[in-house]
């Protein structure tokens, strides 16, 4: 079978799709909103959360049409392709690439930093590697045991986040919750946005599994709409629940006055429960949502960098999958490479890449540039990191000859 005409298995339910969507985000429920009370206090960023609501509910909904006119791997390489030709649908694979090659190293790092609290002998960045090495084997064994294994890390993330809202919620306080809301006055809603954007941040990734759907036109809307739906209710929850116990200061600065980015542990110290069983728990379910989302992110990852190869914008060995379990394993198995180096490196070498691919109009020029990390082209490179998502496309569905048909321009 050739690149071009081999497809991915059909098994994710729209039960295993909720997770998916789920899981790409919920560690953002765990981790870094609470710094934007800092620039917008609870009314500042209540508004900012609103408007990201908005925004995503939108977002989601035209994304979702999109996965279900265009259902493959690529996400918005595919519809890029499709609207703009080939050279915008390399821009808009490469941006995509970018996000989701870059954020599980990062996500990796910080569960090797989390895990090191709890067993101080153990190397953060040994624990990286172990976790990259272990859920990479868990992606080469397939699809549906990957993400089986998804929906349930997130199922127990989420009852995390449940467990919590139920602990604090009682000690609920209207004047904590209402005191100093908008210390920045109304510019801090908008320093706020940023943060806000952390509730939903990586939904996105469920387009990219729309091949491997058993009926994307069907299940896809289901596993959108309900992970989005999801996302609100546990972001209300969890944003009320930790502000109201002691204002929106007791969630961002610790005992020495310095802003910590773990509001729910800040939150839990406030009422007493430092000493409770309850505490550690809670804490261990924040691993459990950085497992999800890493694991989550690794598998869009693959599906992405797989479409993107496969349609001969990259290393052929890289849009190929597994005879055995029909994964896409090569480049899992890059990833993994690249995370070995530190994350400086890897972000340089990276970003130098991809820039020099986008700058070069050339595709053969494109390989050799990607490894020649020292032209002036990649200098230059360095300089310029940008990333956007181009979005487009139509109610028809479309195969890859529509794809493979645009050539590459040529100067």
């Amino acid at each position: 079978m050739s690149l071009e005409t081999q497809q991915l298995k059909k098994t994710l339910t729209p039960t295993l799709l909720w997770g998916l969507g789920v899981g790409y985000v919920i560690s953002g429920m765990y981790f870094g909103w609470n710094l934007g009370l800092q620039q917008g206090g609870t009314l500042g960023m209540a508004i900012a959360t609103g408007l990201v609501i908005l925004m995503y509910l939108g977002f989601t909904l035209s994304y979702t049409e999109l996965a279900c006119a265009i259902p493959k791997a690529g996400g918005a390489f595919d519809y890029a392709s499709r609207a703009m030709g080939a050279r915008g649908g390399f821009l808009a694979g490469m941006a995509q690439n970018i996000e989701f090659l870059l954020a599980p190293p990062a996500i990796a790092a910080g569960i090797g930093a989390y895990v090191s609290l709890f067993v101080p002998a153990l190397p953060p960045l040994a624990i990286a590697v172990v976790v990259y090495i272990l859920f990479t084997i868990l992606n080469i064994l397939g699809t549906n045991v990957a993400a089986k294994f998804e929906l349930f890390v997130t199922v127990i993330a989420v009852v995390g986040l449940i467990l919590f809202s139920i602990i604090t919620l009682p000690n609920f306080s209207t004047e904590a919750f209402t005191t100093n809301a908008l210390p920045n006055g109304w510019g801090g809603v908008f320093a706020a946005i940023p943060f806000a954007i952390w509730f939903f941040l990586g939904i996105e990734g469920l387009a990219n599994v729309a091949e491997e759907s058993v009926n994307p036109q069907r299940d896809l809307t289901r596993g959108f709409l309900l992970a989005m739906a999801t996302l609100v209710l546990l972001c209300a929850f969890t944003f009320v629940a930790a502000v109201g116990v002691s204002g929106w200061e007791g969630v961002v600065f610790d005992e020495a006055g310095l802003a910590s980015d773990s509001p729910l542990p800040l939150a839990l110290q406030k009422i007493g429960t430092e000493k409770h069983p309850l505490y550690s728990l809670i804490i261990g379910f924040g691993v459990f949502g950085l497992v999800a989302s890493f694991h989550g992110l690794l598998l869009a990852a693959g599906r992405s960098t797989y479409e993107f190869c496969r349609l001969g914008n990259g290393p052929a060995w890289l849009g190929k999958q597994s005879r055995q379990t029909n994964s896409v394993y090569f480049h899992t198995g890059r990833c993994l490479h690249r995370s070995a180096g530190t994350a400086d490196r890897q972000r340089r070498r990276a970003v130098a890449g991809v820039v020099a691919m986008a700058i070069s109009p050339h595709p053969a020029r494109r390989g050799q540039l990607l490894h020649g990390y020292r032209t002036h082209r990649v200098r230059l490179g360095y300089r310029v990191v940008g990333e956007s998502d181009y979005i487009a496309g139509g109610r028809h569905r479309i195969d890859d000859s529509d794809l493979r048909h645009h050539p590459h321009p040529t100067d």
